[in-house]
Parts: C-alpha cells; sequence; structure tokens
C-alpha cells in the first residue's frame, strides 16, 4: 500500500511526544498505553510510531521487537480521524520501517469479533492468520476444582525431560491436537505470543519453569525377569506438561482489580483427560507456594483451552479481563506474503 499520498506525516516517536502520546491514551477507557509508554520509548529496534496532521497527532502505533519478529500494537486512532485511512497507512508504514529495521516476520493480535481489523490486516496488508489464542486475566479465584486432582504423578520438569516433553508436542501437532502449533506467549506477558521451538523449550526447563506428568509404569508383555517380575524398564515417560512463571517484584494490592498486569502465568498445557486437571492445580499450588501472590492469568492456544475448560468446575475462571484473539502474522522478507 502507498501512503505517501496521504495528507498524513508518519514518524517514529521521541521522548517530546510523550505527553501528546498520553493525551490520544486518555480518550480510551482503561487504556494500558500508560504502564508501557517509557519503555516503548526506549525501545532500541522500533518503539511507538505517530502519525500527525498539520502538527497534530491524530494517530500512534509501536513496534515491539522480539528476535526477528516485530510485534505490533497499540493502534489509537483520534476519534475525529477514524474511518479515513490513517490506520492502514500508519500500519504499512511501520511495516516498511520494520522491513528496513531487519525484521523477518511482523505479529499482531486482535479479538475474533473485531471484524474491521481483520478485514484491514488479511484484506489490505496481506497477513496470514496463524490460529487463535485465548487469554484470561486478572484471575482472582485459585480454586479450579471442587476437588484436589491426583498430583501423585506430577513433578518439576528436569533437562532429561527435554527429548520427551518435545516428542510429545511433535506427536499432538502431526495429529492436529494443538491448533495453533508452534507459537505460545512469554512467560512474563499473557497479552503476546512467541514462537515456541524445542529451544524455547529447553530454555523455560533450565530456569524451572515446567511440571510434568510421569506416565505409571507398565508392564511390557513377554519380559518376565529371573524370578517372574515383568520387566517395566523403558515404560515411563511423559504424558503432559505445563509452564508457569511468577512475576518478581509484582506483589499485587487488594484494591488492584485485574489491569493487565498478572502476578503469575499459566502460558502452557499439553495434556489429555485427567492429566490437565493435575497439571494445572500443581501449577496453581507452585504459583501459591511464594505466599503472595493473589492473581494469575491464563494465555493458551484455543486447543488447550477447550481441553482445560473440560476438567475445570463450571464457571471457572471467572468474569474478568479476557479474550479470544486471532494471532495474524506477515512474512516481511522479499517474496513474502503478499494481499
Amino acid at each position: 500500500m502507498s501512503y505517501s499520498s496521504l495528507p498524513f506525516a508518519f514518524r517514529r516517536a521521541g521522548p517530546e511526544d510523550r505527553g501528546r502520546i498520553l493525551a490520544l491514551s486518555s480518550l480510551f477507557p482503561n487504556d494500558w498505553i500508560p504502564h508501557a509508554l517509557d519503555d516503548m520509548l526506549a525501545e532500541e529496534r522500533g518503539g511507538f510510531y505517530v502519525a500527525e496532521l498539520g502538527g497534530r497527532l491524530v494517530a500512534v502505533c509501536a513496534a515491539a521487537g522480539r528476535g526477528e519478529t516485530a510485534w505490533l500494537q497499540a493502534m489509537r486512532v483520534h476519534p475525529d480521524f477514524q474511518g479515513r485511512g490513517v490506520a492502514t497507512a500508519l500500519t504499512a508504514y511501520i511495516l516498511d520501517e520494520c522491513k528496513r529495521l531487519g525484521y523477518r516476520s511482523a505479529r499482531l493480535f486482535t479479538a475474533v469479533t473485531n471484524d474491521p481489523v481483520h478485514r484491514l490486516i488479511r484484506g489490505k496488508l496481506g497477513f496470514r492468520a496463524r490460529g487463535r489464542f485465548v487469554i484470561a486475566d486478572g484471575i482472582r479465584d485459585l480454586r479450579p476444582f471442587r476437588q484436589a486432582p491426583d498430583l501423585s504423578r506430577v513433578r518439576v520438569g528436569r533437562p532429561a525431560d527435554l527429548e520427551d516433553a518435545w516428542a510429545l508436542c511433535e506427536r499432538a501437532v502431526r495429529e492436529g491436537a494443538i491448533d495453533p502449533p508452534g507459537l505460545a506467549a512469554p512467560p512474563g506477558d499473557p497479552w503476546r505470543v512467541d514462537d515456541f521451538t524445542r529451544e524455547t523449550l529447553a530454555g523455560h526447563l533450565e530456569a524451572g519453569r515446567m511440571l510434568v506428568s510421569e506416565r505409571k509404569a507398565r508392564a511390557r508383555p513377554g519380559q518376565a525377569g529371573a524370578e517372574g517380575a515383568t520387566d517395566t524398564r523403558a515404560a515411563r515417560g511423559l504424558d503432559g506438561f505445563v509452564l508457569w512463571h511468577r512475576l518478581a517484584g509484582r506483589p499485587q494490592e487488594p484494591e488492584d482489580q485485574g489491569d493487565g498486569g498478572a502476578s503469575a502465568t499459566v502460558f502452557y498445557l499439553e495434556a489429555t483427560g485427567e492429566t490437565v486437571a493435575s497439571l494445572l492445580a500443581a501449577a496453581v499450588a507452585a504459583i501459591q507456594s511464594g505466599g503472595t501472590v493473589t492473581e494469575m492469568a491464563l494465555s493458551l492456544p484455543r486447543s488447550q483451552w477447550e481441553k482445560l475448560m473440560r476438567v475445570v468446575r463450571p464457571g471457572w475462571p471467572p468474569a474478568g479481563p479476557s479474550e479470544e484473539v486471532v494471532v495474524y502474522e506477515k512474512n516481511l522478507t522479499a517474496g513474502g506474503d503478499r494481499p
């Protein structure tokens, strides 16, 4: 898309724009921009970008770097200028800037109900949908079950579990049981998704963020020992795992009401049946073991969310800041995605 023919001027924002960005943000109820503005203005590759008309700031949008991917967020257009193409043009400008900065792809998500954005992102800007995530934030009821599930097979993950856990993921992807595959929220931000790879999983294991469920040993037919005991070697393995993270240095005040900054997150849960319940219960117990956590968030691929809803008690999690979103991605390399 060409944006040079429009009357708006586009550029990267600087510290001198802080007041005007906050003024625009104030037009949108419960906006989170004030909490992230200073960090975004300090981004080395990306940050906030603005659209101006006659020196008046009429729109902002941010691009945050995650490796080779730029994460687009916080598009805000002044009500007086909505419907005039400024959001489309500003996004196209930012995509060109991200490509110039060396990013290989751009990613964003939007609510499944946001039809105008879906039309813009898919039709005009050439993004492709990767799949749906569900984010439930501000959860203060940390009792997902009426009765505690069996935790006897759940333990803390060890580096030696990596191959078994990754094989479990690959098998689920082949069977179409993970939707969307290859994506997960980063530990400290339930409102974003990053690539989920074997190396990512290894990092979570090293950091102590993984709990695993170990299958019970099963007898292998025809493998009796010298005294008739059945050999169970190699019969053990993992039938699920969960990733969780407690945010350090973020004590919650009693009056806080889920403002997008959860004290802990559960951001991946791959298992089936009763194992899903056991792993979530173990993650909640681990989250509470620090003694100060009163709030958590869930950020899961839709397939994992649906499995979870089949085992928690009715009405959990309670209503709060939650959303089902579509994750979009655009290849910024030569010959990449086209409208």
